[in-house]
């Protein structure tokens, strides 16, 4: 019988083929023209570029939290990145114009917390603008999932190149893209992404969301 595990991986493992067959599509079709086609095909395979990191790592990090939820983990059990986004939930916004109730609220909120069921809905906690380096790190946290070296020696591609051209571009700005530029940030880009479907993946396997893994 097929796992749930193995579920969440041959979707994850569909979703990155899709994206790397699509970005290297799109990338040979610029590599293959010529002049204005040739720079708009580069631009604009920049820009998906970014979109497939960004969408990725939203799907890999909400299939992750969606699993942990399937577990029916007590709160209290979990690392204190889940258990802060659960507890998070549970904070009425509302009440922030009261400084002394929202106090109040939080204790309440805090006093069983421990021993109820891990859930909520992933998406509202995985929102973002730009996935900037610092935005990555913050989404991985909220999940109790590591901020690998391998992100940290790729802040600078993420923060200036993916993100920053991708920007401008955006914006209509006059952002030249190389042959060579898009081939590498497309290279990076999936090897991101790989990255990403490996940790989640390995987490979901041994329980690393568990506060004593």
């Amino acid at each position: 019988m097929v796992t749930r595990l193995e579920l969440v991986a041959d979707k994850l493992d569909g979703e990155l083929a899709l994206r790397r067959r699509e970005l290297s599509d799109i990338n040979l079709s610029a590599q293959s023209s010529a002049g204005n086609k040739a720079a708009t095909l580069r631009r604009a395979g920049h820009v998906m570029a970014y979109a497939h990191w960004e969408g990725f790592v939203k799907l890999a990090l909400t299939n992750y939290i969606a699993e942990v939820c399937q577990q029916q983990r007590v709160v209290g059990d979990l690392r204190g990145g889940l258990r802060a986004a659960m507890l998070s939930t549970r904070i009425n916004v509302s009440a922030a114009e009261n400084p002394f109730s929202l106090a109040i609220e939080l204790v309440e909120s805090v006093r069983g917390h421990t021993t109820e069921k891990f859930t909520l809905t992933p998406e509202s906690l995985l929102k973002t603008g730009n996935l900037t380096s610092k935005k990555f790190r913050s989404m991985l946290s909220i999940c109790s999932l590591d901020y690998l070296d391998y992100y940290a020696t790729k802040e600078n591609f993420i923060d200036e190149v993916l993100c920053g051209r991708r920007h401008r571009i955006a914006h209509g700005g006059p952002q030249p893209i190389s042959a060579d530029d898009l081939s590498k940030t497309i290279n990076r880009v999936l090897n991101l992404c790989q990255m990403v479907n490996d940790q989640v993946i390995e987490a979901l396997l041994y329980e690393h969301y568990l506060a004593n893994s």
